[in-house]
This record gives structure tokens, C-alpha cells and sequence, in this order.
């Protein structure tokens, strides 16, 4: 089971950071094995990152605390024995960076940023796919799996 992720932000109670207080209650859960609890946690923060990064693409601290909640989310699901949901939470972030970067038309620092951030999300899903097998058909609905998936095969560790 992977760690939940904490090292993704600063303490600071401020009303524009509420989403650093629901992370670290869901880590509170997550740590003494309260999954609904974290779940309820780590969901509101990510609406609450997934609205600020879309409005702020290039502001690369909302868009790490963003795929760190997806990651915390993807943890938690995988202690719960849900590797389908497990598996959707790697992969949301990693999707839309890649077709962010794919059709926007944005500055070489946003673009820099959003690829940043995949760096941070292909390890996570190659992790992920040492340990479950991924069947055909969710290689089939998202197009960069297939790659990763691959590129997992000729890992020797």
C-alpha cells in the first residue's frame, strides 16, 4: 500500500488553503485506518484543488497538492481492496495533464509545469502496475497507459 501523501503543502489555516486542513484530517484517518472518514476528507479537498487548478494552471503548488490528493485518494482505495477506483485516481490527473498540454495553447512555463506534474504521476501509475495486473480494457480507454504500462515491463530493479 503506498504512504499518503503530506509533503505536498505548508500548514496555513487562511480561508484560500481549507484544502490543507482537509488533507491533513484525511491523513489523520487514512493513518488510524478511518476510510470513510479519509475518503470524505481527501474528496472535498480535491474538489476544492481541482476547481483552484483550473483556474490557476500555472500555479505548480495548487497543481502538486492537486495529484498529491489523487494519490492520497488512489492510497486509500487500494487499502480498501478497490483497485478499479484505486487505478482512476492515478490516472485522472495524469490524463488531463496530458491533454492539457496536448490542446492548450499556453506560455513554456505552464507548459513546464503541467509536465512537471507528469513526472510525478507516471511513476505512481507504474508503481501501481507492478503490483495489479491491468486488463485490456482500461488500456484501452486511456491512450498513455498502453506506453506506461510498457515501460513498466523493462523496469529491473
Amino acid at each position: 500500500m503506498t504512504q499518503s501523501c503530506s509533503g505536498c503543502f505548508h500548514k496555513d489555516t487562511s480561508h484560500d488553503y481549507q484544502w490543507q486542513l482537509l488533507l491533513i484530517q484525511g491523513n489523520e484517518y487514512f493513518q488510524n485506518q478511518q476510510w470513510q472518514q479519509a475518503e470524505q476528507q481527501y474528496s472535498e479537498a480535491f474538489d476544492l484543488l481541482a476547481a483552484q487548478f483550473d483556474a490557476q494552471l500555472g500555479n505548480g503548488d495548487i497543481m502538486m497538492a492537486w495529484i498529491c490528493t489523487c494519490h492520497n485518494l488512489s492510497s486509500l482505495y487500494e487499502a480498501w481492496g478497490r483497485q478499479d477506483d484505486a487505478l482512476r485516481f492515478l490516472l485522472a490527473p495524469h490524463e488531463h495533464l496530458r491533454q492539457l498540454i496536448e490542446t492548450l495553447d499556453s506560455s513554456e512555463q505552464i507548459r513546464l509545469t503541467l509536465m512537471r506534474g507528469m513526472s510525478i504521476t507516471i511513476p505512481a501509475i507504474q508503481a501501481f502496475a507492478t503490483k495489479y495486473p491491468i486488463c485490456e480494457g482500461c488500456i484501452a480507454l486511456y491512450p498513455s497507459l498502453k506506453t506506461i504500462v510498457e515501460q513498466t515491463k523493462h523496469v529491473i530493479h
